[in-house]
């Protein structure tokens, strides 16, 4: 029983650094679109509250001319939006969705959820 309760405690430990640890400046986006286009799109990208609705917390971040090859693209989200506003600023509490416009559209639906993970040291 003290071995299990041990391990417990050093698992609760590990993930309470975890959470201590900061939101890296930059995220790796990879995306595809439903049309397997080649060329160049334009990407712009928010960061709100809310699956729906909500407060935008962040953004846009606007990548012009972007590559899609075969509809796949990636971009690098941060350090800051077009305001200068710090993406780990958006990142200060849960619950957090990306939306995504291409090439002046509406946004996409549904929002992203943004997760991670926590790798335990």
């Amino acid at each position: 029983m003290k071995k299990i309760t041990l391990t417990v405690c050093i698992l609760l430990m590990n993930i309470t650094f975890c959470f201590a640890d900061s939101v890296p400046p930059l995220i790796n986006y990879q995306g595809t679109l439903r049309e397997p286009v080649t060329g160049t799109k334009k990407f712009e990208f928010y960061i709100y509250d809310a699956k729906t609705g909500g407060n935008k917390i962040w953004g846009p971040q606007i990548f012009n001319n972007t590559p899609v090859i075969n509809g796949q693209f990636n971009v690098i989200l941060g350090s800051t939006d077009i305001n200068g506003k710090s993406i780990s600023s958006a990142f200060l509490s849960s619950s957090r969705y990306i939306g995504l416009k291409v090439d002046d559209g509406k946004e996409i639906t549904p929002r992203q959820q943004v997760v991670s993970i926590c790798l335990l040291r």
